[in-house]
């Protein structure tokens, strides 16, 4: 009886053991296809690499997704302490209400207000750049010099005229629901401002450079160095601060408005707009279906040398968007036309991924993160976790315990909140990074 129990214990040991092992191996084969079909889903959105990364000069992130991450924050490091530029002058633009919002219905004096306030606490305190707060006529000299005082270098400038008109004048009639979406006429013509008319604007005032900051824009670190002598400095075009993909707002027609224009006016030359593509043997592979919603820069915040804007490669091609009309009737943004502009003309080289600091942007209410927002630690920050939730709660003024769950670690060293939200900065259909 003992030798047959003994018999049949072995007997159930190894099948218990053969069981095991093949769960295992069954597990294993399971794992490596989850694994494959996982790489196959995001390879689209997460395979882009900078070209300095493959050449060797530059160390892999710990994340890519991104296909713009022209950063280097080891050069924001080195230019710490540079001053004004030598080449001309730069000026800080910030457009403002002095009313409730039309479009989300906030106090955007207020949130004027902690723009400014945080711009000079990090910034112009010491820069003392100039700055203008541009308005459609809503700020008396009362309402001005609330931010003018003890900020001589601080001015406001009228948008009006052809800097704030419907055109072309064959659509000033239109019936407005026709158009796509329901933003008021001055929504459309400050994209119209931002995308065509700031460039020569400006350059009658004697500017060389820009920077805009929105009235929900918020610099949340110091910046350690003058904005516009680092762009001299490191002969650089274009900077931003944030990427962002726009979805379905601007509607299908935008890939094919691209695809004729560089047919007919650039010999079929796409620049660096294709980079994100998974095809890219010419200008009729810059789909939609080929390359996803069209990579941007979230330009509530960039700098830009103005006279290259004013080149007459990006000055044809900003007359024929403008002439187009579509920026009124389809709501094509100037975050599109001038991110296309960047891509199409300049340089991979000449744009940069500014990181060193960090930066929050919110449209909708003041006191939680209910539109599409941002808030990203720069890599200046040292306990980025502590800090942003910091930041979110004491500056920016958002529940941060309602937001956890949309925090993510971008490149493994950028802290960022965002809605929607970022999750790996890939394979998602609108988010920011």
């Amino acid at each position: 009886w003992q030798k047959a129990f003994t018999f049949r214990a072995k007997q159930w040991c190894l099948r218990l053991r053969l069981h095991s092992t093949a769960v295992r191996i069954l597990l294993g084969i399971i794992t490596v296809l989850l694994l494959a079909l996982f790489t196959l889903r995001t390879k689209a959105w997460c395979s882009t690499r900078h070209p300095d990364w493959l050449e060797g000069r530059r160390s892999p992130p710990e994340h890519y997704c991104c296909p713009h991450f022209n950063a280097n924050y080891e050069l924001e490091k080195s230019g710490g302490g540079l001053g004004k530029p030598i080449s001309g002058k730069g000026v800080i633009v910030i457009l403002g209400q002095n009313k409730a919002h039309k479009t989300y219905g906030r106090d955007s004096l207020a949130g004027l207000k902690k723009t400014v306030d945080l711009l000079y606490k990090n910034y112009n305190a010491r820069e003392r750049d100039d700055v203008i707060i541009l308005h459609e006529g809503d700020f008396d000299e009362q309402s001005q010099r609330q931010f003018t005082a003890g900020r001589p270098e601080l001015s406001f400038m009228h948008l009006q005229g052809e800097n704030w008109e419907v055109y072309p004048e064959s659509i000033r009639n239109d019936d407005r629901s026709t158009w796509n979406g329901n933003w008021h006429d001055g929504y459309r013509k400050m994209i119209r401002w931002y995308a065509v008319r700031i460039w020569p604007a400006l350059k009658e005032r004697g500017y060389k450079w820009v920077c805009r900051f929105d009235d929900d824009s918020y610099l949340l670190s110091e910046i350690p160095y003058n904005l516009f002598g680092f762009m001299e400095h490191f002969s650089f075009e274009y900077a931003y601060r944030i990427v962002i993909r726009e979805s379905d707002w601007s509607d299908d027609k935008f890939w094919p408005f691209l695809r004729t224009y560089a047919k007919d006016h650039l010999d079929g030359k796409s620049g660096w707009m294709m980079d994100y593509c998974h095809n890219k043997d010419g200008i009729d592979d810059f789909t939609k279906a080929n390359c996803g919603h069209f990579w941007m820069f979230y330009n509530n915040f960039f700098i830009a040398d103005i006279d290259r804007f004013l080149q007459e490669d990006i000055q044809h091609f900003l007359r024929y968007v403008d002439d187009s009309g579509k920026m009124f009737t389809l709501r094509w943004n100037d975050l599109i036309v001038q991110s296309a502009a960047v891509q199409l003309f300049m340089e991979k080289s000449n744009v940069f991924h500014m990181t060193g600091w960090s930066y929050g942007h919110s449209s909708g209410k003041p006191d939680d993160l209910t539109q599409i927002g941002i808030v990203q630690m720069g890599r200046n920050i040292p306990d980025q976790r502590t800090e942003l939730n910091r930041t979110v709660t004491e500056v920016v003024g958002w529940p941060m315990h309602r937001h956890w769950d949309e925090v993510a670690n971008i490149h493994g060293h950028l802290m960022t909140l965002a809605h929607p939200q970022v999750g790996q900065c890939c394979g998602i259909e609108t988010f920011l990074c």
